[in-house]
């Protein structure tokens, strides 16, 4: 039996059910339809519902120009992304003794849970770890000339894909933590 569209799909598409099943067949019996005055037997369309008028301000538009910022923000890490076919643990002994001096290594993560130092969770490494590297000491705050020396001493021992500056904004963290972290 089935619905008016799907026999007037059908009769266009003369019996050949791939013609008939087809986006042309369908978009032919559609314009049909309309040019015929033919409307559908239901009405589908969602009751209007009238709103009250609000008129919101627009927040204050972001800048970055550090005068401009509400809340004081510095940079107190790096993420750094690798590509290293090795266990976590051979790469974090590594990876800790390239940080030098203006870094620590603080963990390595994979797909979102930390594998160096290792915790007892399994980690089914895909070659593809997050390494953060935080400043050393508590208070420090690094700039790009430290990053850039870091991203130098891994990159002579590992393919580096991407990094991403930790920031704190007041005392919040900008960043999110590895789970075990």
């Amino acid at each position: 039996q089935g619905s008016a569209v799907t026999q007037d799909i059908a009769r266009l598409g003369g019996g050949d059910v791939e013609r008939a099943t087809s986006t042309t067949g369908y978009t032919d019996a559609v314009i049909e339809n309309l040019e015929a005055g033919r409307r559908p037997e239901r009405d589908y369309r969602r009751p209007r519902v009238k709103r009250d008028t609000v008129h919101l301000t627009p927040p204050r538009r972001w800048s970055y120009a550090p005068a401009d910022r509400a809340i004081p923000s510095k940079v107190v890490g790096v993420d750094v992304y690798i590509e290293a076919d090795l266990p976590s643990d051979v790469l974090g002994r590594d990876l800790a003794a390239l940080a030098g001096p203006e870094f620590e290594l603080e963990m390595i993560s994979s797909r979102g849970t930390r594998a160096y130092p290792p915790t007892a969770a399994r980690i089914d490494g895909v070659g593809w770890w997050s390494a953060r590297f935080v400043a050393s000491g508590k208070a420090a705050e690094v700039d790009d000339a430290a990053i850039s020396a870091l991203l130098g001493r891994v990159g002579t021992r590992f393919g580096w894909v991407s990094v991403e500056k930790l920031r704190t904004y007041g005392s919040e963290e900008g960043f999110t933590r590895a789970q075990g972290q």
